[in-house]
């Protein structure tokens, strides 16, 4: 056998490869075509994705009842409700700040929480994008670990409504961290009369955030929040519906915080004040009077 020259051997193997990739792709294109046209026809099919009276719609599982429900596109844009409504607090923003004007805010290598303080009061809108609006907002040592945390509770539009945000945020390693950011209460309500403070109302040693929303007409009906600091980090406790007038604050000044309600019933306004014991708010003093007094 006669040798064969090194270009002629190289023609022979690329000839050989670009012939099979030609009959390769006219395969493939020949396979999707095929594949093409029975896609077509299934989705030209009144039992595949549309209803036998021509709506458009998709079959779904079986529900609880054993019916099949089917559904359809809509053009109705959904409405926001409580439990999709996402909290807007971005620590993200301030953390730069912080990080970019830290040794200003520093005595002797130790951060200055006196400092802070008037950072966060300088730049508290850096904490909500310009859609929200602060409503009100506490700074306080909860777990007396020598450094602050945060309360804050703003206002965030969402289309044809606005809801009373709150959230809690702790200070740790340098940068601030959010805990809780989530909604208090839909429309209703007055940013005049909303608040957050700070106190030892849930009895323990350690102080709390309360978060007060008050009734704008003061006939309905007021909300307070209170979060608590488990560890390092926070977490719901108390959650309860009141009168329009609701208030947290050292009542009897023996140093702990109580909690007053009111509420109006044919013309009377009662008045209750509150001292946690252990396991709940328990009424300790009460009064009424007529509204026309």
């Amino acid at each position: 056998m006669k040798n064969i020259e090194p270009r002629k051997f190289f023609i022979i193997v690329m000839s050989t490869v670009i012939s099979f990739c030609i009959i390769l792709a006219i395969i493939l294109v020949f396979l999707l075509n095929n594949q093409g046209e029975k896609l077509q026809n299934y989705n030209a099919s009144p039992t595949a994705n549309q209803l036998p009276d021509g709506q458009a719609g998709s079959a779904k599982d079986s529900d609880d009842s054993g019916g099949l429900s089917v559904s359809g596109p809509s053009n109705q844009t959904e409405v926001p409700t409580l439990s999709n409504i996402v909290g807007e607090v971005d620590v993200r923003s301030i953390n730069a700040v912080l990080s970019a004007q830290k040794y200003t805010l520093i005595n002797d290598g130790v951060l200055n929480w006196e400092k802070v303080a008037g950072f966060i009061d300088n730049n508290i809108n850096l904490f909500v994008p310009g859609s929200c609006t602060i409503v009100s907002y506490c700074m306080d040592d909860l777990n007396n670990d020598g450094t602050r945390e945060l309360g804050i509770m703003y206002e965030k539009p969402e289309g044809d409504q606005k809801y009373l945000m709150f959230s809690a945020i702790r200070y740790e390693n340098g940068k601030f961290i959010k805990d809780i950011d989530s909604v208090l209460k839909q429309d209703g309500y007055s940013v005049q009369l909303s608040e957050v403070v700070s106190g030892d109302i849930i009895t323990g040693g350690n102080k709390e955030f309360s978060f007060l929303q008050k009734d704008p007409e003061g006939t309905g009906t007021s909300m307070i929040k209170v979060l608590v600091m488990v560890g390092r980090s926070f977490s719901e406790f108390y959650t309860r519906d009141s009168g329009p007038e609701l208030e947290v604050k050292d009542f009897d000044h023996d140093g702990r915080m109580e909690l007053y309600t009111s509420s109006i019933s044919e013309d009377i306004i009662h008045r209750s004040w509150y001292k946690w014991n252990g396991k709940q708010f328990v009424e300790y003093h009460s009064e009424q009077s007529s509204q026309q007094e």
